[in-house]
């Protein structure tokens, strides 16, 4: 997969800031963002870049914990995947006690150790002119009093832990989270619950109930004090992976992989339909703006976000539910 580093996107190095933020009469909303696992920040450009086109300004990390695919540092060096990666379906292997306990206490270290590097990041963005002296802003200002966290499957369960131990982060928006990882503390968490917290599931990961089933149980969700800051969505005939912007970079003998098992299981949407990342990303802008955190009205263009969520929420196949009415379609 070397082609992903030479991967051109739309982003323009060293752009201007619109004008309302480039003198400090507006402040952007930060957004942190935590990727997967076998993933880093270049798998999510397209949210990113969706995002920060509509007024926010957004931080994304290459977790430094092993199980990127690739970090890549200064200059051309490139530091491939830990030697020590135990893999998801690994972790919890039925009639192997030992190995699940093993794999259970590794992946706890890996998931604080990944919310520390978000707090690091925070603790940066709080430093004395970051924004004109590290990314030469001018006098462009965030309001650091509506810090957003937002991650994917590994990086879902860490958003969850920063909104849990981070009291600067505001809002959690978390996608397809690896619950088992935080079976063994979810249950004792008392922050979160106070914050406005959405929650979107692929049809795919909705199946895998033994790994979410300690969020749906006596987690997060039955503690929920405001049930107007609380979205848990699930889009039916959806793949873990729509999520990302893996289906449209991935390699094309992968994709045609892909293909095959999607028609075997005639289950999910063809693999490379990149809308659907997007629809995800404004489910999240709307909540946002829902809660207060929403960007400069003329810096969005609402109009064509809200047609998006319309289109994908009511497709008869592919419709937008709430978690707890989700019921596996017939085949």
């Amino acid at each position: 997969m070397k082609h992903i580093l030479s991967i051109v996107t739309q982003a323009i190095p060293d752009a201007q800031l619109a004008n309302d933020f480039m003198s400090g009469e507006n402040k952007l909303i930060p957004i942190l963002f935590s990727h997967g696992i076998l993933a880093n920040r270049e798998d999510y450009q397209l949210r990113g870049m969706e995002l920060a086109s509509n007024g926010y300004i957004v931080f994304m990390c290459d977790h430094l914990d092993g199980l990127g695919r690739y970090v890549k540092k200064e200059g051309d060096e490139v530091v491939k995947i830990s030697k020590d990666f135990i893999h998801p379906s690994d972790c919890w292997p039925i009639g192997e006690p030992d190995n699940e306990k093993n794999a259970a206490v590794w992946y706890k270290d890996v998931h604080q150790r990944r919310i520390s590097e978000l707090s690091e990041i925070i603790n940066d963005m709080e430093e004395e002119m970051f924004m004109s002296n590290r990314l030469h802003f001018g006098k462009a200002q965030m309001d650091l009093d509506k810090i957003v966290m937002i991650g994917h499957s590994l990086g879902g369960a860490t958003a969850l832990g920063v909104g849990e131990q981070e009291d600067r982060v505001k809002l959690v928006m978390s996608m397809d989270p690896h619950g088992n990882i935080l079976k063994d503390t979810i249950g004792s968490w008392t922050k979160i619950h106070k914050k406005p917290l959405q929650v979107q599931w692929t049809e795919q990961m909705s199946n895998i109930e033994p790994r979410n089933l300690p969020i749906h149980g006596p987690g997060i969700y039955d503690k929920m004090e405001n049930p107007d800051t609380f979205e848990n969505l699930m889009l039916y005939k959806t793949d873990h992976m729509h999520q990302g912007d893996m289906m449209a970079i991935m390699p094309l003998e992968l994709n045609s992989m892909l293909d095959a098992r999607f028609k075997e299981d005639k289950m999910f949407f063809d693999p490379r339909k990149r809308e659907l990342d997007l629809y995800f990303t404004h489910l999240q802008m709307r909540f946002m703006r829902k809660q207060g955190f929403g960007p400069l009205e003329k810096a969005m263009n609402w109009p064509i976000c809200q047609e998006r969520i319309d289109y994908f929420s009511n497709s008869p196949t592919g419709r937008l539910v709430p978690f707890k009415d989700w019921k596996p379609l017939p085949v």
